[in-house]
């Protein structure tokens, strides 16, 4: 991923990345969405982050990680900045991949869960406190444990549709 970490005695971590040679195409994701029709819920808000944006198949499949779920109580901690960088993260360049705060139902954390697994969502992460009722992550670690991770969206599995 041309990613190089470098950590120092005193905790200061400097993190740098390479580029790739290619442009990135990303979007700025609207501030936040509520949009109801049909009884399909699509809805979301941003909490405590700047890094709004993404690559647009990614946020297509949010969207309908989104509708699938049907619950407005949805908060990102973000994607990446407009410079396809991520900082302080390191699993965010490029915008494929998004945090959530968890929320405060254990049915409903679940069912988001599985929604970014079902829209191919390669590498959700779970918080260790998680672990013992949160099911299907396909990792969980304790830098997660205030924020579910879904990441390595699979753009592959975009379908353009020509009407």
């Amino acid at each position: 991923n041309g990613r190089t970490e470098r950590r120092f005695p005193n905790q200061l971590r400097i993190v740098s990345y390479s580029s790739m040679g290619t442009n990135i195409s990303l979007i700025r994701m609207p501030d936040s969405l509520n949009i109801n029709r049909n009884n399909i819920i699509i809805a979301y808000g941003f909490s405590g982050s700047q890094r709004r944006f993404c690559n647009p198949e990614c946020f297509a499949a949010f969207i309908g990680v989104l509708a699938q779920y049907g619950i407005a109580d949805v908060n990102s901690t973000g994607m990446c900045f407009g410079d396809a960088t991520s900082y302080p993260s390191v699993s965010h360049p490029n915008g494929d991949s998004i945090d959530t705060v968890y929320v405060n139902n254990h049915t409903n954390q679940q069912n988001l869960l599985n929604a970014f697994v079902d829209w191919n969502f390669t590498e959700v992460i779970a918080g260790t406190n998680f672990q013992s009722w949160l099911l299907n992550a396909h990792r969980y670690a304790a830098d997660h444990n205030n924020h579910l991770h879904s990441g390595n969206f699979d753009s592959a599995t975009i379908q353009v549709i020509n009407n």
